[in-house]
Formats: C-alpha cells, sequence, structure tokens
C-alpha cells in the first residue's frame, strides 16, 4: 500500500487535477497536509476524499511532510507537491518498479513544466533532470550525485528507508530548512548514505501545472541560508555551492555547466556495446549482458518503451555504473554524441 503526502500551502485551485488521479484507489492512502492555507485548499483536499492535517501556524513544506509520514500506514510513501499531476498508471507502475527491487529503492520522478495560459498550445518544457538524462543517462545509478536529484515533487521511498534515516528530534525532513530549497537534497543526502538504490521513474512523467517561479532576491537568499545548513550536515555537498550561479537572480548561469561542474563530466570507459532492450527485459534479461563482464566497457541500452521497472532494474545490478540507459527518442538526439567519445563500438542484437 502507498502513503500519498501532499503539503499544500494556498494552492487551492491547483488540488483538483492533482488529487483526481488518486481518487477510488484502495491501494494509496492520500494525505493533504494544509500548512496553514488562507484559501480553501483544506476544503477541496477533504471534498476528494483525501485524509487532511490542517497545521495553525505556516511551518513549511519540510515540517508539513513530516506531519504526512507521522500520519502514513503505507510500506511506500509517495511524496507529491500541491501542484504536481500524474497519470492514472503512475502508482501502478511505481509499485511494479518497486516489486522489482524490494529493497531500498528510491524512484525519482520526471516532470515537465507546463506552459503559462497564453501559451498553452505549446509543447510542455523539459525540466531539469531530463536534461541531466541526456547529459548522464536515464540510468540515475550511473549519475555521480544521484542525491542531488532527489526533488520532493515527485518522489517515491520505501517506509522502512525513512526510518532507517530519522533524525534525532523524530523529523523525517529536517524542518529547520525554512526557506525555498534544499530540504529534500539534504533528505536525499541521509537516504544516500543509508544505501539507497536510486532510479528515475521512467515512462510515467508527470505535469508541474504553471505558475510563477520567478526566483526573486529574497528567495535565493533563503536558498542560500539552506544551503549553508546543507554543508554544515553533509561537509561532502559542498560542491553543490556551484549551481549558485543558477538561482542567483542577478547571473542567471547555465545549468547544465554548472552541474557538471558541481559532480563531474560523464564517466565514459574505452569501448562501448549499443544494444535495444525489448519492452519486457527485466533484471534477469540484463544480468545476461555479455558485455557486462568487461571493465572497460560501457553499454548503452536503448529502450523504445522505457518503464520505472526497467530503470530500477537497471539500477540494481552490480555493474550500473557502466549501464547507460536511453529512451528511443533521446537516443535519437544524443546518441550519435555519445558514441563519438569511444574507440571501439559494438551493436549487439536485443536483448530478448
Amino acid at each position: 500500500m502507498y502513503s500519498v503526502i501532499i503539503p499544500v500551502h494556498n494552492r487551492a485551485p491547483m488540488l483538483p487535477a492533482t488529487l483526481r488521479p488518486w481518487a477510488g484507489r484502495s491501494d494509496c492512502q492520500v494525505i493533504v497536509v494544509d500548512d496553514a492555507s488562507t484559501d480553501n485548499s483544506a476544503a477541496v483536499a477533504a471534498a476528494h476524499g483525501c485524509s487532511v492535517i490542517r497545521l495553525t501556524n505556516n511551518q513549511g513544506p519540510a515540517a508539513a511532510r513530516n506531519e504526512g509520514i507521522r500520519a502514513a500506514s503505507g510500506e511506500r510513501i509517495i511524496f507529491l507537491d500541491a501542484d504536481i499531476v500524474v497519470d492514472n498508471s503512475f502508482p501502478d507502475a511505481l509499485a511494479a518498479a518497486h516489486q522489482q527491487v524490494q529493497k531500498n529503492l528510491v524512484l525519482v520522478g520526471l516532470r515537465r513544466q507546463m506552459q503559462p495560459p497564453q501559451d498553452a498550445a505549446k509543447q510542455p518544457r523539459r525540466d531539469s533532470r531530463e536534461l541531466l538524462g541526456e547529459l548522464y543517462s536515464y540510468n540515475l545509478a550511473r549519475h555521480p550525485a544521484p542525491w542531488a536529484l532527489c526533488f520532493s515533487c515527485v518522489l517515491s521511498v520505501p517506509r522502512g528507508l525513512l526510518g532507517q534515516v530519522q533524525l534525532a528530534n523524530g523529523d523525517f525532513f529536517d524542518s529547520a530548512f525554512r526557506h525555498w530549497g534544499l530540504e529534500d537534497i539534504e533528505l536525499g543526502l541521509r537516504l544516500d548514505d543509508a544505501g539507497a538504490i536510486w532510479s528515475f521513474a521512467l515512462g510515467v512523467d508527470s505535469d508541474h501545472q504553471y505558475h510563477d517561479r520567478t526566483m526573486t532576491p529574497e528567495r535565493f537568499e533563503g536558498w542560500r541560508s539552506n544551503l549553508n545548513r546543507l554543508v554544515e550536515r553533509h561537509p561532502r555537498a559542498a560542491t553543490y555551492g556551484f549551481l549558485s550561479e543558477v538561482f542567483d537572480p542577478s547571473k542567471g548561469g547555465d545549468f547544465l555547466a554548472a552541474f557538471q561542474e558541481f559532480a563531474g563530466p560523464p564517466a565514459h570507459s574505452p569501448h562501448a556495446v549499443v544494444t535495444r532492450l525489448e519492452d519486457t527485459a527485466g533484471l534477469d534479461e540484463l544480468r545476461g549482458l555479455p558485455a557486462l563482464s568487461d571493465p572497460d566497457v560501457t553499454v548503452y541500452a536503448i529502450s523504445s518503451r522505457p518503464s520505472p521497472t526497467l530503470a530500477a532494474a537497471c539500477a540494481a545490478l552490480p555493474e550500473t555504473q557502466r549501464i547507460a540507459l536511453f529512451p528511443e527518442a533521446a537516443w535519437q538526439r544524443v546518441g550519435q554524441s555519445m558514441v563519438e567519445k569511444h574507440q571501439r563500438i559494438t551493436n549487439q542484437e536485443p536483448v530478448q
């Protein structure tokens, strides 16, 4: 069973679309934590059949999520923001992935940025995680710092793993992160230390409803305050400060360049194998890839219909650092530049 935890502060107009896919599911407990909204967010959540927790004082999303976790009864926790819309297939797809890798699997959702109302006919914008997928591959376990993509807007974590990283005061998220950002990255560092297996929830993208996300100087200063706390608690995250130029409204740095400065460039071995995966390929089939026995080979695994199950299977392999997973559409965009980095390229038959 899943417990879905959604913190909300004055997002009543967005909540119906967020809550609609979860209506009537007996296998999902939906908990909306109203962080002292001044609109009717709590009433909207109640009208959709959710369990509603109301906080009398605004405490921030970290504290709101903590209250939701304490009330949760599911063995897996899905964190969603109040402006995130998922497909009806989302919970079943995530459940199948967790069944594939039954211990410590953390699923990070991909999302699309919806256009403002005046541009609603345009295609949604690609999110930063998709851009990083095309840079490092869509096997999140291959990324040099997967914890840095632990964004709680779309995140699935086993309840048992959360219990392993619980803070001394009983919290799960550090509620001292009162400003915007990084409370989820801090949790990601603790999950990583506890042995998380990181995977993208491929094939079940979410939509991020449009609202003004302008980075003001005040908001950026709050982010910097949270960054200082993050580094104080986790010195190994000090280089995350390279992303300051991206968030600083006076600079507007390049995200991909800043991320590589923080995490390092993609790893490439001398040789490569490109193989197509059947849609049903899972952990057993991937273990049979002959190239995984050669430490000098990067395996580019291409799938026409990637799924959370396939991504989780890639992440769970002992040789996961050498598996570069790509959906076919993404491979068409970046494949040529990837293979040119290797001295020898071999094409294999599809893995059945």
